[in-house]
């Protein structure tokens, strides 16, 4: 288990991992699927939505409440990420580079 920002998760050897929003008491959460490894996860400050991008080079970006995929992108390996306080925006942070992904309206 490991607790980061308010949030707390955990992974198996096949790339699940269970993600905790620890700021809305444990009650927003959500389940990635990557192959290997989850290298950075997010909650939008809205809290109705969740990212996550593992060694597998995807970004998966969910609705926490139904765990439904809202998108998911291949890109480069992503070293942190972060939702803009209003949630529409998405930022990737890789080595060298900057992606922003628009979510729509928050």
């Amino acid at each position: 288990v490991r607790a980061l920002a308010g949030m707390a998760g955990w992974s198996d050897a096949d790339g699940n991992a269970t993600v905790l929003d620890l700021r809305r008491n444990g009650q927003t959460k959500f389940q990635a699927q990557h192959v290997g490894a989850v290298n950075a996860v997010a909650f939008a400050p809205n809290g109705l939505l969740a990212a996550s991008s593992g060694i597998d080079n995807m970004l998966q970006v969910q609705v926490p409440a139904n765990q439904a995929f809202l998108y998911t992108r291949s890109t480069d390996e992503v070293r942190t990420m972060s939702f803009s306080p209003d949630s529409r925006w998405l930022a990737l942070g890789h080595l060298g580079s900057l992606v922003v992904y628009d979510n729509g309206s928050p």
